[in-house]
């Protein structure tokens, strides 16, 4: 099989998100199973040789080490890991060079067609393979080893096998592990088996394979350059919205977005660039009619001004602060006729917060007070803050400043400033928080949370401080803001929601399709091998962890699907019609749940639950939820988290799940109850813990606590700031006492798509 007909044949798979690298894996597939060779003189890959890399290697030469104190602009370039491409390829990108005095002379130079392996990286990239395309007078660090091999093996076969091997995860698997590391030793390298035929047939399976990758290359490319302008057009739409200057060019530009709304929000990365733009449309007075009925903004500022000079007589708020220098000195866009432009200090108490010093001194931190700093506001997009993780003491109060509900904050320094939150509770503020305190009820605090979330770019393009952006009060006390008349400020806010929602359809029908798409590549790529080819797995003399088995990859039947689709939609309204009224009870904690349903309990809901920041999930979700409002099941509630109301038809799915569970309802009883007084985030430890382990049992692993804390923290980078050891620790306790320890059944949980 030669390129052309390759791509002939599978070329189309390229259309899905991951379909290029799928079918680079395939092409592979092919390769070391014989089928990528058409010719009739090939010898069959039953017949091919198989030795060792030890036996068909003449020299395998490890790198050294030099630590960062050595390195000298001047000197003698010593590869690093990032130097190896997962493409096979050496990277010449930034080349490290070393004194010339720490160089090892035995390994101070590379050859042509030698070959580079990463032998310690993080667990998805140890094994990383390249050829050596020239001679250089390159040295090369401990974490890789070159390889020279003997006349009867060309070098780029085995750089494609092992690239293979990389792909197919069979080298994650293989490997020593360790806290943010992974490692395959020498005599781990050594002992791995490589299957070839003659010299002449190697070049030949390389040549086809070298001809696809760059076929696969160029589709790449070109798939790249579609995205590129369906997001340059979606930015040139939204532009020409923002920019009009009357109705009839607003409703050019609208009638523009309109005709091609399909082609520009056809990837997900241009549904943000929506977002932003429905905020300036609302901020501008062009996303809701005015009308002229609604007392103007000018007499409300008038009634503020007085509320203001009555705060200021009875010293419940500050003299106005002096504006600083760099302070604008005209709005930045006109505003209709009914709306005034204001400071921000003509309508807020504009101060920053305070921080105990020294940081984390006992007298100060650890108490019981909410403690709210930058993490806290910018740990989710949630218009409200409702909690913090951690807390300072009565003393550490006194350092401090405190707020209260429905006080607003804005992020006033670092990288993540001009995030802004409106709090629902009670709590002391660091000084990277700025209080924007609303001494009268005279302004809707919603609208000015999103005019100051669009503002999110202005802020961070301000360079104030000492080496970091910083934005003081009398930057904020004079910050312009487009003060329209009070019921507009609500329209404005209901309008943005609605709006805000549709764009979350949109984003997560986006996402499915991509995800659907993936899935379809999946499938049919595993047909092609279905009882016949079966992707290399390396032997070695000791036994290698087994791989982890792959779920079936056929396309279920529109019957099962359907069956499918009742059977969740019945387990979901239970647990709809049981939590409904527990402030926790959101999407997130709703798919825990579920996720448990299946895992624990046994009722078998046909998803393979994806690895996500928040915990085990899946977007099939949402299609339950659409479903379930369809059916007059349930409905998902308006709100800064999605909520469940029931419908008038839940009580018809609660008698079905009753009889789907059958005996196993008094444990989908327990579970609910365990689970209903929980937070969000003790759900979302429990479950992990859960998956985590019971994955590592079907790995066939002995899944001890440090093997089930290490796999957890390896789920997803947040866990990390989300939790500790001693949390994970707690959790394997708490499944234990409650009798919810994993049996090793089940789908074993995947990445997310």
């Amino acid at each position: 099989m030669n390129a052309d007909t390759f791509l002939r044949n599978f070329g189309h798979l390229a259309d899905a998100p991951s379909g290029i690298d799928q079918l680079r894996t395939l092409v592979l597939q092919l390769a070391f199973t014989g089928k990528l060779d058409g010719d009739a003189s090939a010898q069959d890959a039953a017949s091919w040789t198989q030795s060792t890399v030890d036996s068909i290697t003449a020299e395998i030469v490890p790198g050294f080490a030099c630590s960062k104190k050595h390195e000298d602009a001047n000197g003698h370039v010593h590869l690093r890991t990032h130097n190896v491409g997962t493409d096979g390829r050496l990277n010449f990108d930034l080349l490290v060079k070393i004194a010339a005095n720490k160089v090892d002379e035995r390994k101070a130079a590379l050859r042509k067609d030698d070959v580079i392996f990463n032998n310690t990286n993080s667990q998805e990239l140890v094994g990383k393979t390249c050829i050596v395309d020239n001679d250089y007078d390159f040295a090369f660090s401990n974490h890789l080893t070159i390889l020279r091999f003997i006349d009867d093996i060309e070098p780029g076969f085995i750089v494609r096998y092992f690239n293979l091997l990389l792909r197919t995860g069979v080298f994650s698997q293989m490997c020593n592990r360790w806290i943010g590391q992974a490692g395959i030793n020498t005599k781990m390298l050594k002992a791995i088996v490589v299957r070839f035929p003659s010299i002449d047939q190697q070049r030949r399976i390389l040549k086809h394979i070298e001809d696809v990758f760059a076929l696969c290359d160029e589709l790449e490319a070109r798939q790249q350059e579609r995205r590129a302008v369906h997001v340059h057009l979606n930015g040139a739409a939204l532009d020409h919205l923002t920019s009009a200057e009357n109705d009839t060019d607003f409703e050019i530009a609208w009638t523009r977005v309109r005709s091609n709304f399909d082609l520009l929000y056809s990837v997900p990365e241009n549904v943000n660039a929506l977002r932003q733009t429905i905020l300036q449309l609302a901020v501008q007075g062009k996303l809701v009619e005015q009308d002229e009925t609604d007392e103007p903004a000018s007499l409300l500022l008038k009634r503020i001004t007085g509320l203001k000079g009555k705060a200021h007589a009875e010293g419940l708020i500050q003299k106005d602060k002096k504006f600083a220098p760099t302070t604008a000195s005209s709005p930045p866009w006109t505003v209709p006729d009914s709306w005034e432009w204001v400071r921000l200090q003509d309508l807020f108490e504009v101060v920053r917060g305070g921080s105990p010093r020294p940081a984390g001194d006992p007298r100060y931190f650890g108490g019981s007070i909410p403690w709210i700093t930058v993490r806290e506001i910018t740990k989710d997009d949630d218009v409200f803050l409702r909690d913090t993780r951690d807390g300072i003491t009565e003393l550490g109060s006194k350092r401090s400043r405190f707020i209260r509900p429905n006080d607003l904050l804005l992020t006033n320094s670092g990288a993540t400033l001009g995030v802004p939150k409106i709090s629902t509770i009670t709590g002391c503020i660091n000084d990277g928080v700025a209080l924007l305190k609303c001494f009268h009820d005279q302004i809707d605090l919603e609208y000015a949370y999103y005019y100051l979330r669009q503002q999110t770019p202005a802020f961070r393009a301000v360079k104030q401080g000492m080496g970091q952006p910083n934005l003081n009060t009398p930057i904020l006390a004079g910050w312009y803001f487009p003060l329209p008349p009070l019921f507009e400020q609500s329209r404005i806010v209901e309008y943005i929601q609605k709006l805000d929602a549709l764009c979350d359809e949109l984003e997560a029908k986006l996402t499915q399709k991509q995800a659907d798409a993936d899935s379809l590549t999946e499938a049919m790529v595993a047909a092609v091998f279905a009882g016949e080819v079966k992707p290399p797995a390396p032997m070695t003399t000791a036994p290698a962890r087994p791989r982890s088995p792959k779920w079936p990859a056929e396309k279920p039947t529109v019957a099962r699907r359907r069956g499918y689709e009742e059977i969740r939609g019945a387990v979901s309204s239970y647990a709809v019609k049981r939590l409904h009224r527990q402030k926790s009870f959101h999407r997130t904690k709703h798919a825990k749940i579920l996720s448990m349903a299946q895992a624990h309990v046994g009722v078998d809901l046909g998803i393979a639950f994806e690895r996500w920041d928040h915990g085990p999930f899946h977007p099939c979700i949402y299609e339950v939820e659409r479903l379930a409002a369809r059916k007059e099941w349930y409905e998902t509630t308006d709100g800064e988290k999605v909520a469940y109301s029931p419908g008038p038809k839940i009580g018809e799915q609660v008698g079905r799940a009753e009889e789907l569970l059958g005996d196993r309802q008094a444990e989908m009883d327990r579970l609910l109850d365990l689970f209903s007084g929980m937070r969000t985030r003790r759900a979302e430890l429990i479950a992990t813990t859960f998956f985590v382990w019971n994955d590592l049992l079907i790995d066939g692993a002995t899944a001890d606590e440090s093997e089930i804390a290490d796999e957890f923290f390896r789920w997803h980078e947040s866990k990390r700031k989300k939790f500790t050891p001693v949390k994970v620790a707690e959790a394997i306790e708490w499944l234990r006492d409650n009798d919810m320890v994993p049996t090793g059944k089940g789908h074993r949980t995947t990445l997310r798509s």
